[in-house]
């Protein structure tokens, strides 16, 4: 995501955080906007472009629209 969970720095992130949250489940996060080559390999392991990329147990699911939507 860009940012972390304690200082998410898009709207998409702050969403994706907000809802994680109120399901009271534990995540983690990585800041994309500190490596340049994480971001864009991120973006080709899971051939979609944007961030947030949520990944449970190790799978990507999606990220803020789809993560909205479920």
């Amino acid at each position: 995501m860009k940012g972390t969970k304690d200082f998410p720095q898009c709207g998409f992130s702050n969403t994706v955080v907000q809802i994680l949250n109120s399901c009271k489940v534990p995540f983690e996060t990585i800041d994309i906007l500190e490596n340049e080559f994480l971001r864009q390999g991120l973006k080709e392991y899971s051939s979609w472009p944007t961030f947030p990329q949520l990944y449970i147990d190790g799978e990507f699911f999606g990220g803020c629209d789809i993560t909205v939507g479920k």
